[in-house]
């Protein structure tokens, strides 16, 4: 409840300030001014503000406070300049070329940065839901541990009996499963689609073995859902870690925009 009430106090107060500076702009228009002057340093310092949180991410050895409140002040900020670039623009897309690319340059900033967020918040309950955590540098090595047990199991299987579907299956399908990360695409959207398609491939197989080979059948059978597992957390993770490398420069580039924005009108104006 009280973080209901908190997310309307800011949703609250953002609008508050959105319509104060669209109120704003109207009182200078009156006074003969152009508000985008006004309204145009408003947006350069949100966005640097804004900027001051991938520099605060990379400080947590200073007691700046919690990387958290940071976040939480980065969105907030955000949304203001959302709503703040659509009143400097005055809710319209013409303006040439240079001024068309910042603004697109700013709407991919902003999508990419709530796309982010989102991936923030829901990435890491979608992989709690998935069982055990998986840190990101350790899944190679774990990949390689289930690709040395399965070979024991498959090897002494070969030993124990002359058969070879287990170690035929194995090599043909699950081999070249195990040595990389299989499945994006299903992963990235959550799907449950490579453990059914795993469980089927088993079952359809073990109804041709004997008993003892069902058996050993049974035993590889945890190390490819382990895999599953693996593929998802590597998948989500790598999203969750990679999106910034995409956001970032795309702030920085908007950051570059805007000052020569900023050039361009005093240069062709004059400073007011």
């Amino acid at each position: 409840m009280k973080k209901l009430a908190l997310r309307f106090f800011v949703v609250s107060l953002a609008i508050l300030i959105l319509a104060t500076l669209y109120y704003f702009q109207d009182i200078r228009v009156a006074q003969g001014v152009n508000p985008a002057y006004d309204n145009g340093w408003f947006l350069f310092v949100l966005l640097n503000l804004l900027l001051a949180f991938n520099i605060r991410k990379k400080l947590i050895f200073l007691p700046l406070g919690k990387v958290k409140t940071w976040a939480d002040i980065h969105y907030f900020l955000g949304f203001l300049f959302i709503g703040g670039i659509l009143i400097h623009f005055n809710f319209s897309l013409s303006g040439g070329l240079f001024n068309s690319l910042f603004l697109l340059l700013v709407v991919l900033t902003l999508v990419t940065g709530g796309l982010g967020l989102y991936w923030s918040r829901s990435i890491p309950k979608r992989l709690s839901n998935r069982g055990e955590y998986v840190v990101l540098e350790r899944i190679p090595y774990e990949r390689q541990e289930i690709v040395n047990t399965m070979e024991r199991i498959v090897e002494t299987s070969l030993e124990q009996d002359k058969t070879i579907e287990i170690a035929s299956f194995y090599r043909d399908r699950i081999k070249p499963f195990l040595l990389d990360v299989s499945d994006k695409n299903d992963h990235l959207v959550s799907s449950d689609k490579p453990m059914a398609s795993w469980k089927k491939q088993f079952n359809d197989l073990k109804i041709q073995l004997s008993s003892h080979n069902a058996g050993i059948l049974d035993q590889l059978w945890p190390y490819v859902e382990r895999k599953v597992h693996l593929d998802y957390h590597h998948v989500k993770l790598t999203l969750l870690r990679k999106w910034l490398f995409i956001h970032i420069p795309l702030a920085y580039l908007s950051l570059v925009f805007m000052l020569l924005h900023v050039l361009i009108v005093f240069s062709f104006v004059g400073e007011v």
